[in-house]
């Protein structure tokens, strides 16, 4: 219970019931990613303004407004992506079985 004698809310993490976490005003949850290939979102001086590109994928990058934006984006781009190179007879690199997703600082370019 609550310190002001309501019910919390709890979640199983790992199907153990000694292994519980009290919810907090975030939703936990874990959802699937549907992408084909890994992803590098890259965070900004400005908190709108994310980068994101895969590392798997040559040519391919696009902006978001946020984390959320970047991965619902880049899951359409991608096959827009692959649908363009498939059209113009380029080479599409393998479906990735277990693609990563990584959110980090934007990487600084030094000038050449």
């Amino acid at each position: 219970m609550a310190a002001d004698g309501s019910k919390s809310e709890f979640s199983m993490i790992a199907g153990n019931p000694h292994n519980s976490v009290e919810k907090t005003s975030i939703p936990y949850y874990v959802d699937m990613l549907d992408l084909p290939y890994s992803l590098v979102i890259e965070a900004t001086n400005e908190p709108d303004y994310f980068g994101f590109y895969s590392p798997e994928l040559e040519g391919f990058s696009g902006i978001g407004s946020s984390v959320e934006d970047c991965l619902y984006k880049a899951k359409w781009g991608m096959k827009e992506h692959v649908d363009l190179l498939r059209g113009r007879e380029l080479p599409v690199p393998a479906v990735n079985p277990a693609p990563t997703v990584v959110i980090q600082n934007e990487q600084r370019r030094s000038a050449a």
